[in-house]
């Protein structure tokens, strides 16, 4: 019952606000496991056209999802042509996904107001092995500045000495732009740095999973990104097993610099 419980208000009821409603294409028990594919859209959005990565034979939990999924969610938080004061921003998309939404981040930078393009504001794409957040502005207000119709690009990899599935920023952030003076970038990257902060890591396992006490004989065997997948595998712990997909040698987020 609590296991539904979670289900119900973890994941349907957030979905449900978003107008998006979890399908189950197929499900399936056999003697040694349970498989369950869903899709998640609305009536009008496209799902998956890939074969999706392959689990490790051993694996006691395996997830896979389509960056398609990730797109239809964030198209239903409706941001397109809407401005926006960034902590404002925060807390109405966590709000969506928790009745108790966290206070917006010590570094998120204040008296900053973003208006999102009239289309595809937001979008996620997975491939080699790093997820690319593209975030297109008609308008971005710091103060007395202001700067028109520009992306920001940032990257998450893998960093490969974890037991847990973790994304970190990877590289430096990308403004593509017309008129963007190297005044304009230097500014931009210095709030974008902080808003998509490298201390600030994006876990793909759920932290009250990966610390259940029933899971400490488990570890992270795969963490793949490509041709639009994610996927996720826990599996029995060895000293020398590798964890398949994460090529990147990155540092820890705490041993970087924003």
């Amino acid at each position: 019952k609590k296991g539904q419980e979670n289900f119900r208000v973890k994941l349907l009821e957030p979905m449900r606000k978003l107008q998006l409603e979890p399908t189950a294409v197929d499900m399936e028990t056999t003697n040694d496991r349970l498989i369950a594919r869903y899709r998640l859209a609305g009536h009008e959005q496209l799902s998956s056209h890939t074969p999706r990565p392959q689990a490790p034979g051993d694996s006691l939990l395996s997830v896979q999802v389509h960056e398609t999924a990730l797109n239809n969610l964030i198209n239903h938080l409706n941001l397109a042509g809407r401005r926006l004061e960034l902590r404002e921003l925060h807390q109405e998309v966590t709000k969506v996904f928790t009745a108790n939404p966290p206070p917006p981040p010590n570094d998120l930078p204040e008296d900053v107001y973003v208006t999102f393009m009239d289309s595809d504001p937001v979008r996620v794409d997975c491939e080699d092995g790093r997820v690319r957040l593209s975030i297109r502005i008609k308008l971005l207000e710091h103060g007395k500045s202001k700067w028109h119709n520009f992306t920001v690009r940032g990257y998450y990899a893998p960093y490969s000495d974890q037991l847990e599935a973790n994304l970190a920023r990877d590289g430096v952030i990308e403004l593509i732009g017309e008129r963007l003076r190297v005044g304009d970038q230097i500014a931009l990257r210095g709030i974008f740095s902080r808003v998509l902060s490298r201390n600030r890591t994006l876990s793909l396992v759920n932290k009250q999973i990966a610390l259940s006490p029933e899971l400490r004989d488990q570890q992270v065997t795969q963490l793949v990104i490509h041709d639009g997948w994610i996927g996720v595998a826990l599996g029995p712990k060895h000293p020398e097993r590798k964890t398949i997909g994460t090529v990147r040698a990155m540092p820890k987020p705490e041993e970087t610099q924003r």
